[in-house]
């Protein structure tokens, strides 16, 4: 006789998965939810509650609404700029041209250096001095060189420019695989109609568009909402906290000034807009499979 076996399932297999990916995740969310409550300092091994005294101050900080003005600048210009660029992009490169995917190819190896190298590439190309790139070409031009990253507009030029050319690509790529889906024979019946090339953009391009486009838009939002690397090695904040987005800011809090509450009230507040644009994400997402499926 033959014992039946019992049927295992498949929780015990995927339980050590998803204790580990939770033991990475909601842990150090929680904790640094706890700390935002405590005045805690990496300079004293003891923390006492304090409520909601470091978000108050973080609020009526004037420190605090200048870094928040510098993060919207510098979020609302690399978006602006990111998306427009990687949209003319990927519409030069759905064309049947020569060399296309070479060129695909040299645009991607932007996306992928990291961005602390990036920073440091930008700037050597931005340094003050004659042994800069553009300060070297302005030179030979018979140009003034100019101290790029000394004063607060071009610092944060140099800084939305940096990151432009760092997050165009991913741009790119998403806006070119959605116009790939476009069906040849909707452009097919347009010309027969006589459409211009501009209408055909605006009554066929762009209605296919529009869900991978507020797609695209939420996630280089993220993306450079997000971004710590590339402004602590391109300006590191400077100068005077010109450049200073609020990734830096809570850095600065927690590891230049020790501040452990402060900097995870920061944390708190990151997470809680990352967390509205993922639902908005999630949220486009479920209506354009709600779209295709119809």
């Amino acid at each position: 006789m033959f014992k039946k076996k019992k049927k295992i399932g498949h929780l015990p297999f995927i339980l050590p998965a998803i204790i580990f990916i939770l033991s990475l995740t909601l842990y150090p969310v929680l904790y640094a939810f706890y700390l935002s409550f405590t005045d805690a300092s990496l300079l004293y091994p003891t923390k006492s509650f304090v409520g909601v005294r470091n978000y108050t101050d973080l609020l009526s900080s004037p420190i605090f609404f200048a870094i928040m003005q510098n993060t919207f600048i510098f979020v609302f210009s690399c978006v602006f700029l990111q998306f427009t660029l990687g949209l003319g992009l990927a519409l030069a490169l759905n064309q049947k041209l020569r060399g296309r995917v070479l060129v695909r190819v040299l645009l991607l190896i932007s996306w992928v250096i990291p961005g602390i190298i990036i920073g440091l590439i930008f700037q050597w190309m931005f340094i003050g001095d004659r042994y800069g790139l553009i300060n070297y070409c302005l030179i030979s031009l018979g140009v003034k060189p100019v101290e790029w990253l000394s004063h607060p507009l071009s610092a944060m030029l140099s800084l939305i420019a940096a990151n432009t050319w760092r997050g165009t690509a991913f741009s790119m790529i998403i806006q070119l695989a959605a116009l790939q889906t476009i069906p040849d024979e909707q452009y097919e019946a347009a010309n027969v109609d006589g459409a211009s090339s501009l209408q055909k953009f605006y009554y066929i391009t762009l209605p296919w568009l529009k869900p991978t486009i507020l797609i695209n838009i939420i996630m280089i939002t993220l993306a450079t909402f997000n971004t710590f690397d590339l402004v602590m090695s391109l300006t590191g904040g400077g100068p005077v906290r010109a450049t200073e987005v609020i990734s830096l800011y809570m850095y600065k809090e927690g590891f230049a000034f020790f501040k452990l509450g402060s900097a995870s009230a920061l944390a708190m507040i990151m997470f809680l807009v990352n967390i509205v644009f993922t639902l908005i994400y999630i949220r486009v997402l479920r209506q354009d499979q709600e779209v295709s499926l119809v």
